[in-house]
């Protein structure tokens, strides 16, 4: 048996398009003498609860917490069937329904227009922070009455009990004509309709969802300060009434599309085969993972080839000074650096995954999935109707968009590490400003991507030839190789073969031309250089650097007994060394640290780190000796002539 809707004594036709909640509750409360557990589908409320056991709700945002989960506190359907008011007039009653990125453009409180307020009328609209004036009269909106008491958003069981009126009872919300009729005509409340429009606007667009209230801040900060060009590049016309803040900066646009996808992406099948075809996973299937893998591989093939070697001689001085001397002298080492600090921000585990060598995880036996730290990803989507393959395509371009941002940040923070003269290569886990400044709006069209890159930074990509220059290039490098082998080859030699022994005679010379480099290994000081090839019907393999030769039927044989050979060799006269590598300069192990205190205090923790292999994790200590050292001598940073271009 169902029973009718219950009805309050209410004035049908008096309420006003985007009158606020608030006002609403007032208005029906002083004409009902309701309590705030008697409000229609109170969800907050219970049976038998009184008024100082209900807690009180945020009306302004219509929600409360219910078991740690934020839920709607009052429906304004039901409401407008106890008011027999059209349910269309509650649209923007509230303020609720602004996506979670932008709820920091609600003020904490109601604001009030105080001719507004004589005329019976009150909007949830003036709440908004960038409004500076009320649309309808241009006056002033005050947040708090004459007697320094604020107007909260949050409604309690007190606040019902002077209904209409504030506390002191200096401010009257409405009096007892305005409370049934507004004299407020509805045609004027128009004035909202821009406002109402750009705020429709906004909750269509999603932005990144921080969980850390630091990194939300700061991501609010950045979208305020280009708040202009969000709304040129987005087809967002923001109203004459919103107000910008006076700092806009402008930054270079990307923009992606994603029309409307058909089909439901790979069929299960084809999943678990592609599964199967994997050996080991690590990384996990994810579309952040696939996008930290590609821009690795991008980075060593287009942008710093030689990373790990670099990174092996940073390990080795374990120096700041040091470190910011080579990334200041070379450019290898300065991208090297910003490699470094870019795969440890994303991968907390790099440093003890990849360096001092890549450990294999397959030897283990179980599967250890990788740990990335990507914030910036994740994205809201309450208001977004996304399918199955648009919520990949956004998961996409959002990764690529974090993980290139940081590389830019990583680049920034290596000139300006290597200028200040000490290399701190520990990770900013806070960069400020951050790095993500993204946004994806839903339109009849599909997806929208925006993202504002930073500050522009120079292009660190390699050169990059065209095929015929590449071509000449490997022609040259192999004319000159062949003319080094033939110079070489040339002349008597000392040689060895199985028949006749050791023995001189003149140098085999490559048939064909046809050669191959290889370094011989078996020796500690160092692995010497040796072609080999064939000749006389067999294979040789001949020293670079010293006239010595072996020829056997196989090249393995070859390869053996020269190795045999050279090791005979330099048992009977020692080993010259014909080239010396360069390595990083090491304080000798009798020699005793030198000079001022803080010069000798900074060269023991240099020397500690190197022996105890510290360099992850005591570069705190040694960054700051080393900006002691330099401030104790009066050290100017320099600038950076060689790298940066």
């Amino acid at each position: 048996m169902t029973t009718a809707a219950p009805r309050l004594t209410w004035h049908p036709g008096s309420l006003r398009p985007y009158a606020s909640l608030w006002h609403t509750l007032q208005r029906a409360a002083a004409l009902n003498r309701l309590r705030i557990g008697e409000l229609p589908d109170f969800r907050g409320c219970q049976s038998g609860d009184t008024d100082h056991t209900v807690s009180p709700v945020n009306v302004l945002l219509n929600e409360r917490s219910e078991a740690g989960q934020i839920r709607v506190a009052l429906s304004t359907d039901v409401l407008a069937k106890w008011l027999g008011e059209p349910a269309s007039l509650f649209a923007w009653s509230h303020l609720g329904a602004l996506p979670h990125w932008a709820r920091q453009l609600v003020f904490p409180g109601f604001r009030l227009c105080r001719q507004c307020l004589t005329a019976g009328y009150h909007s949830a609209l003036t709440s908004i922070s960038l409004l500076q004036a009320c649309p309808i009269h241009g006056t002033e909106l005050v947040d708090q009455c004459t007697c320094g008491r604020p107007f909260l958003s949050r409604l309690s069981g007190a606040s019902l009990l002077h209904a209409g009126h504030c506390a002191c009872g200096k401010l009257a919300l409405f009096t007892r004509d305005t409370c049934r009729q507004p004299s407020l005509s509805a045609n004027e409340t128009r004035a909202f309709e821009p406002l109402v429009t750009w705020l429709e606007a906004l909750t269509r667009i999603s932005r990144p969802h921080f969980r850390n209230k630091v990194d939300e801040q700061a991501d609010w900060n950045t979208w305020l300060s280009t708040l202009v060009q969000w709304g040129t590049e987005l087809g967002i016309d923001r109203p004459a009434c919103v107000v910008a803040p006076h700092e806009q900066h402008r930054r270079y646009p990307v923009h992606h599309a994603c029309g409307p996808l058909k089909g439901n992406g790979p069929s299960k099948e084809k999943q678990a085969s592609n599964q199967e075809r994997l050996v080991f996973e690590f990384w996990p299937d994810e579309p952040e993972a696939w996008v930290y893998r590609a821009m690795q591989r991008h980075l060593r093939r287009h942008v710093v080839r030689d990373s790990d070697h670099w990174i092996q001689k940073f390990m080795a001085l374990s120096d700041p000074i040091g470190i910011a001397n080579l990334m200041r002298e070379n450019r290898a080492a300065l991208l090297a650096f910003a490699e470094m600090q870019w795969a440890r921000t994303l991968e907390p585990e790099a440093s003890n995954r990849r360096w001092p060598y890549r450990i294999d995880y397959s030897s283990w036996g179980i599967r250890v999935p990788a740990a990335l730290a990507l914030r910036g990803i994740r994205t809201e989507t309450r208001n977004l109707h996304l399918s199955k393959d648009q919520q990949e395509w956004l998961d996409y371009q959002a990764s690529g968009a974090v993980v290139t941002a940081v590389w830019r940040h990583a680049v920034a923070y290596a000139l300006q590490t290597a200028k200040s003269g000490v290399a701190d290569w520990a990770v900013d886990e806070h960069p400020n400003p951050l790095p993500e400044n993204w946004s994806v709006r839903q339109g009849s069209d599909g997806l929208h991507f925006l993202n504002l890159l930073q500050d522009h930074h120079p292009d660190w990509l390699l050169p990059r030839a065209d095929k015929g220059k590449r071509q000449a290039r490997e022609k040259t490098r192999a004319s000159q190789a062949h003319q080094l082998v033939m110079e070489t080859c040339s002349g008597s030699c000392l040689s060895w073969n199985q028949h006749d022994g050791w023995h001189v005679t003149d140098a085999w010379v490559p048939v064909d031309g046809v050669f191959h480099r290889h370094r011989m290994l078996g020796f500690a000081e160092g692995r010497p250089l040796f072609w080999l090839f064939e000749a006389n019907d067999g294979f040789v393999a001949r020293l670079q650097d010293m006239k010595l030769q072996s020829w056997a039927d196989t090249p393995k044989q070859a390869i053996d007994t020269l190795r045999q050979c050279l090791r005979r060799h330099r048992a009977t006269y020692g080993y010259t060394p014909t080239c010396t590598k360069v390595k990083p300069m090491r304080t000798p192990a009798n020699s005793q640290p030198s000079g001022s205190p803080s010069e000798v205090y900074y060269q023991i923790l240099v020397l500690t780190a190197r022996k105890k292999a510290l360099f992850w994790g005591n570069n705190r200590e040694l960054t700051a000796a080393a900006h002691r050292m330099l401030y104790e001598k009066g050290f100017v940073a320099e600038q950076l002539h060689t790298v940066s271009g």
